[in-house]
């Protein structure tokens, strides 16, 4: 099963842009959800260092255009970025109850028709701390790892509050699929909220779109 996702994975990697590409922006859930964008020349999206994440939090790219006013911009204003068919969310201004969720980008999907959904650290308990310090440094292998170790949380409007995706959350989406339903009751306790394994029964249910 995890040479499926470790493929997945690198179809996420290939989608981040380690170039210089075109790319988009929007300020607002709304403005996500009505297809209001501002548009990007020159877009690059490089992964943060382990340094800058234990510190700053465990969000995994920052955004850079070459002009300092637009990256900075992209870095305390925007929300939403799409890079090369990749959507990325800014984890700068949201909690998730009283935690921050970094300084950061990380990746995104479209969940269902009307929720965003992305992968963060693990927040809320005495692993956070740890969580942060598995961003993505290459590879999908490497990728896979940090799934396992980071949770997948809920935007919906526009409020700066997100939802984690625990296993309750995931039952009540499995519930009228009980063959998924019985599967996902047979994994371990412990690994029932990390984001491998919510992204994999997402994918299962059609609910994840790349954005």
């Amino acid at each position: 099963m995890k040479k499926k996702w470790y493929l997945m994975l690198s179809v996420l990697l290939m989608g981040v842009c380690n170039l210089f590409a075109q790319g988009k922006y929007t300020f607002t859930f709304s403005d996500y959800m009505d297809n209001k964008w501002s548009y990007l020349d020159s877009l690059k999206i490089e992964t943060r260092s382990l340094g800058n994440k234990f510190w700053g939090g465990g969000a995994d790219f920052k955004l850079l255009t070459g002009d300092g006013q637009i990256d900075k911009l992209l870095k305390k204003q925007a929300r939403f970025v799409i890079c090369n068919d990749t959507l990325l969310v800014n984890c700068r201004p949201l909690k998730y109850g009283k935690y921050r969720l970094g300084n950061g980008y990380a990746f995104g999907f479209r969940l269902g028709e009307e929720k965003i959904c992305f992968v963060s650290m693990t927040v809320g308990k005495s692993e956070a701390v740890q969580g942060g310090l598995f961003g993505l440094v290459g590879g999908a292998v490497v990728a896979a790892d940090m799934l396992e170790s980071q949770s997948c949380y809920i935007i919906s409007s526009n409020s700066n509050k997100v939802e984690r995706i625990t296993s309750e959350y995931m039952e009540e989406f499995l519930k009228e699929s009980p063959e998924l339903l019985e599967h996902y009751r047979s994994v371990d306790k412990k690994r029932k909220g990390a984001a491998d394994v919510v992204i994999e029964y997402l994918s299962k249910l059609g609910l994840l779109y790349k954005h």
